[in-house]
């Protein structure tokens, strides 16, 4: 069930729990994995956390920008016994409602968007305020690493914005 850990795109540094290995003390859970590292052994620096807040934000569209046939990440939970892993739906429709219909009783008049996906799932968000993250295509995602690594190199080491960029080569 271990599954190998995902390479780190961005700035990293080795792990100082684990020093690099991956793996710390057993546990029955997990095994030996480090929990520092999730047993990549590397660790985002500040500079690689900011570009990867960044990342992960580009990555969101709202609500009402889906179409039917995109993929929408739905994203995992624990409740008690019941699991719900984390995982890709198809979205099947995308409907604007009102928030009265949207079961808000006290706000009637708001704007909301629900996505239905295949096998029945749905989200509801607020227009124009909820987003979502869409898969991409290989392409769209090696644009927006470039355009992350871009971002990083414009972040001193504490992870903000440089006053004065680095001068080009």
């Amino acid at each position: 069930m271990n599954q190998p850990a995902k390479k780190l795109l961005l700035e990293s540094t080795t792990c100082g729990r684990c020093g690099g290995s991956g793996k710390f003390s057993f546990n029955l859970m997990h095994g030996s994995r480090c929990y520092g590292c999730a047993g990549r052994g590397q660790v985002l620096t500040k500079r690689g956390q900011a570009a990867q807040a960044w990342l992960n934000e580009q990555r969101m569209i709202p609500a009402e920008d889906f179409k039917p046939g995109d993929l929408i990440l739905s994203e995992g939970f624990a409740a008690g016994s019941y699991t719900e892993p984390t995982r890709w739906l198809r979205v099947s429709k995308v409907l604007r409602l009102t928030g009265a219909e949207a079961g808000y009783v006290n706000q009637p008049d708001l704007a909301c968007v629900r996505i239905e996906t295949e096998g029945g799932g749905s989200f509801v968000g607020f227009a124009g305020t909820s987003k979502y993250r869409r898969a991409m295509s290989a392409q769209e995602r090696k644009a927006l690493h470039a355009a992350a690594l871009a971002y990083q190199a414009t972040l001193g080491k504490t992870g903000k914005p440089l006053k004065r960029l680095p001068k080009a080569a």
